[in-house]
């Protein structure tokens, strides 16, 4: 959240999952990498954006499985801020729009599949815990 608005970030066309539907910067942690140290890489990667997380506030996990492989996925959402106010950098190969939106906006944005749990449940847990509207 940055003054209201959650950042979205449009996947690329080309992208085996979700192409083109929006999601929030995310990604996996890397062997031997905290769980905070991978926020601040991933948004950094993502975006070019200086991120502090200052704790996480929401957490969930869920199972998948295909014909090749199983999956436990757990999702930490932080509250950040940022450490200085910059022009977005997308991660051509990955992203080709950002958008700034508020959560009633969330709407208007085809949100990709992991995505829209997620966001809506930190959203309300954010908004509960910090009285935000």
């Amino acid at each position: 959240m940055n003054q209201g608005k959650v950042l979205l970030l449009k996947r690329h066309p080309k992208e085996k999952d979700a192409a083109g539907r929006w999601e929030i910067p995310s990604g996996k942690v890397r062997f031997g990498e905290g769980p905070q140290e991978a926020v601040v890489r991933e948004i950094r990667e993502e975006t070019g954006l200086d991120a502090k997380p200052e704790g996480p506030f929401y957490a969930t996990h869920y199972m998948t499985k295909s014909r090749k492989m199983e999956r436990h996925t757990i999702e930490i959402s932080y509250i950040i801020n940022l450490r200085e106010r910059r022009t977005i950098k997308l991660s051509p190969r990955e992203h080709t729009d950002y958008a700034w939106v508020t959560p009633n906006e969330l709407g208007e944005y085809p949100l990709a599949p992991s995505t829209q749990g997620v966001v809506r449940e930190s959203l309300r847990v954010y908004q509960s815990s910090f009285n935000v509207e």
